[in-house]
């Protein structure tokens, strides 16, 4: 049996079983056999053909193309594992052969790896490796990882798939110790290799699990098991600002005033990390989160980039690119031997309001190269260009944000706050 399973966009969680001898379009047409809620895709962007013995992929002349397993093409032959790329959707190939030999052990088998509870939190198996191995199946693929859902991993009931990334997947889970939901982070297993790579991720990650703050996603734990690294931390119910500019770019521009008050809270969330001596590395749009019984704005991925700095996985989360989102990167970021800080984390949050008012990156090239050379040089056109209402001296901030000189930002997340909220005084905006 072969199956297409999306694992990330706004279809995740839905599959195709294919039958044999058959062809199905995919796209967001809605005559297409596998129809996606996904607006980058196109309206037929490919088909799926299935023989006894061959799974093909074929471009449908879409408008974005198709990538398999971060290679572009035209037309390809299918495997178990793969994964194909279309728009903000990807989808994984499923193909089973005979007796499935990814099957992972039933719950209890899973529950004799846990180990003491310190080791299971920071270092799991980094120590006690080859006890656990010994015990317990380890994750081999990607499809083993998804296919936890229902399982036991640790002391987490494996409930639901959040998302599923270049670095790994995001479970919701219930956490037996802390009676609690958690969103568990599981890593492809071959993004670690090394072991001085992985204890290095555990002791960055560790870092971040004493910090607490209303507007950070808080680090509960981090480890290695059954052969790889995961985090569990708050599970924040709502979206992501990046699918928030998503909506404003069909439905219409944000009311200015809600994004002050976003940009509020993330300068307190910077705020509470500099209090630490921490830089975020790494703000977009998907590492802003808003809860939806509240509205409260939460920063995601603290320390997350520099815990994987240097490592294999720096090297294939964005083959070819720097890592991060390039079009949130401030100058220094995408620079060459420029000491990074607080200021730059300004760019960024900068760079991501300014997305929030106009509905696009303030600096954006046809390829990264061009990108890069824009963010180091030219001046992004003034928001007001595209939304008219926002107030001058909330515009003036924003662009302040967004100069190429670190001096000439704002000096620290407390000065901002306090710029922020003398203009939402000015223009009796509730915060």
């Amino acid at each position: 049996m072969s199956k297409l399973v999306v694992v990330r966009g706004h279809d995740t969680g839905r599959q195709l079983t294919l039958r044999d001898e058959s062809s199905t379009s995919i796209g967001r047409g809605v005559d297409c056999g596998f129809q996606l809620h996904d607006p980058s895709v196109s309206r037929i962007h490919c088909c799926v053909s299935k023989q006894t013995d061959l799974l093909m992929l074929l471009d449908a002349g879409s408008r974005w193309g198709l990538q398999v397993n971060g290679q572009v093409v035209r037309e390809a032959t299918l495997h178990d594992g793969d994964r194909i790329a279309l728009g903000e959707t990807e989808i994984l190939v499923e193909i089973a052969h005979g007796n499935d030999h990814t099957t992972l052990a039933p719950a209890a088998l899973c529950e004799a790896e846990t180990v003491e509870p310190r080791r299971v939190h920071y270092e799991a198996d980094a120590t006690s490796g080859d006890r656990s191995r010994s015990q317990t199946p380890r994750l081999r693929s990607d499809e083993d990882v998804i296919q936890l859902l229902g399982k036991r991993f640790l002391r987490f009931d494996v409930q639901a798939l959040i998302a599923s990334a270049r670095t790994g997947a995001v479970f919701r889970a219930w956490d037996n110790k802390h009676e609690r939901h958690v969103a568990l982070k599981i890593f492809w297993p071959h993004l670690f290799e090394e072991e001085i790579e992985i204890r290095r991720f555990v002791r960055a990650m560790r870092t971040a699990i004493p910090v607490k703050h209303s507007h950070l996603v808080r680090v509960y734990t981090a480890g290695k098991s059954r052969g790889v690294c995961f985090t569990s931390s708050e599970l924040v119910e709502g979206e992501s600002v990046d699918q928030l500019i998503q909506r404003v770019g069909v439905c219409g521009m944000l009311d200015w005033r809600r994004v002050l008050r976003i940009a509020i809270h993330l300068t307190e969330a910077l705020q509470g990390a500099s209090n630490h001596h921490m830089v975020h590395r790494n703000i977009t749009p998907h590492n802003i989160l808003i809860r939806a019984s509240d509205d409260t704005v939460k920063l995601n991925d603290l320390v997350f980039a520099k815990a994987i700095a240097g490592t294999r996985m720096e090297q294939i989360t964005c083959p070819g690119e720097l890592i991060g989102q390039l079009p949130y990167m401030s100058p220094e970021q995408a620079g060459v031997d420029r000491t990074i800080d607080v200021r730059s984390d300004i760019y960024s949050l900068g760079a991501t309001l300014y997305s929030l008012l106009t509905g696009r990156p303030p600096l954006e090239g046809r390829t990264s190269a061009e990108t890069i050379t824009k963010i180091q040089l030219e001046a992004p056109t003034p928001p007001t260009k595209y939304h008219l209402s926002i107030s001058p001296l909330f515009e003036g901030e924003v662009l302040r944000m967004l100069e190429k000189r670190p001096e000439d930002r704002h000096p620290s997340p407390a000065v901002l706050r306090n710029e922020l909220a003398r203009s939402a005084r000015y223009e009796n905006v509730r915060v």
